[in-house]
């Protein structure tokens, strides 16, 4: 992970030294600025939106899995 940010950050400092390269310092700009919107716009969603239901699923899972462990003769907490 962090390789892959520091050939990110050589490739936007590249892009900022050169000479010819307007558009590609305009893209980098543009695009971190649109995360950045995405990132708080999220951020500041009430969490009853952003719920998938992965609660309910989980603890389905869980009864589920304690059952079987329990038929193998395992004990689960």
């Amino acid at each position: 992970m962090v390789y892959t940010f520091q050939i990110l950050a050589q490739l936007a400092l590249h892009y900022f030294k050169g000479e010819e390269s307007l558009g590609e310092r305009s893209i980098c700009i543009v695009a971190a600025s649109a995360y950045l919107l995405i990132a708080m716009v999220v951020l500041i969603q009430d969490e009853t939106r952003l719920e998938l239901g992965l609660e309910k699923a989980y603890l389905s899972f869980q009864d589920g899995a304690s059952q079987w462990l329990n038929n193998q003769g395992v004990e689960s907490q």
